[in-house]
């Protein structure tokens, strides 16, 4: 059994106390009755006026006290309420502290996912633009033996399109060099598709993620842009409807900030028409490099 077990009942001492004062009461009314006669007994009576006084003086006295002990047990419920509340505060703010540090993990751990698979699609790009081959292709209506591999693609097939669209384009409309795009680009699909379909992939990776600087990452993208790129990307994403998003995506950021309007080699301008060519795009996409 424990303590608690073996400490007297609240109801026990109750009982002891009311059979007491039964006791005291009886034992009064049988001294009172039987002790002498009626004077003697009132004179007793009063001897114990002093008495009564003392113990009304102690019972007033006990109540004060238990009024500063009941006021100095609310004083100490207070001074836990308090601690209590300043515990809760301080619990809160650790959550709080924990809630922005599990945020910042959150958007550390978003960063390293997004960039892992940025880099990723970085190498494939390279790759790619590595393995790109042309061969057996016309040239001045004869066929080409030489092959073309890499990054040269991109030169030999935009020298093709600049020359015929040279030598073409004063006689189209809009509607007629979209024509011409789309059927110079079916002759190169085989080596251009696979480029603009990871070009495509990194700007959706880039533009659905938030909480990341976009920009930068689009310009990491830029520079690994060449001239000869740049300038197939700007005609094409700028003449065929298949490349509606791709545009908006070059325009919102600033792509052609990187493409040198002006070849100082040749002391002209790199569009073909540098006059109108430059109006396809909004002054967004140059950025920088808009005069």
């Amino acid at each position: 059994m424990n303590k608690q077990d073996q400490a007297p009942k609240p109801w026990l001492w109750l009982v002891c106390a009311t059979l007491a004062v039964l006791i005291i009461w009886v034992g009064n009314w049988i001294l009172i009755t039987y002790w002498r006669g009626w004077p003697e007994r009132g004179l007793f009576g009063d001897s114990f006026g002093a008495v009564n006084t003392l113990f009304s003086g102690l019972a007033f006295a006990g109540l004060i006290v238990a009024i500063f002990l009941q006021q100095k047990q609310l004083n100490y419920q207070r001074e836990d309420l308090e601690l209590q509340r300043k515990e809760l505060e301080l619990t809160r703010l650790t959550l709080k502290d924990q809630k922005v540090e599990m945020e910042l993990q959150n958007e550390t751990l978003k960063l390293q996912l997004f960039e892992n698979k940025f880099f990723q699609l970085m190498r494939y790009y390279d790759q790619i633009t590595k393995s790109m081959q042309i061969t057996g292709v016309l040239k001045s209506n004869e066929v080409d033996p030489e092959a073309y591999q890499g990054r040269i693609c991109f030169q030999f097939i935009w020298e093709r399109y600049s020359e015929e669209m040279f030598f073409t384009r004063n006689q189209m409309n809009e509607e007629q060099v979209e024509q011409f795009d789309d059927e110079f680009y079916q002759k190169y699909q085989e080596t251009l598709d696979p480029y603009f379909n990871i070009i495509e992939l990194i700007r959706e990776s880039i533009i659905r993620t938030g909480g990341i600087n976009n920009q930068f990452y689009s310009d990491l993208l830029s520079l690994q842009f060449s001239k000869y790129e740049l300038l197939l990307i700007f005609y094409l994403c700028g003449y065929l409807k298949r490349f509606r998003a791709l545009r908006v995506y070059l325009e919102e950021y600033s792509v052609f900030s990187k493409l040198n309007l002006y070849d100082s080699e040749t002391a002209q301008g790199i569009l073909l028409d540098p006059a109108n060519d430059i109006l396809m795009y909004s002054k967004q996409a140059y950025r920088r490099n808009f005069i």
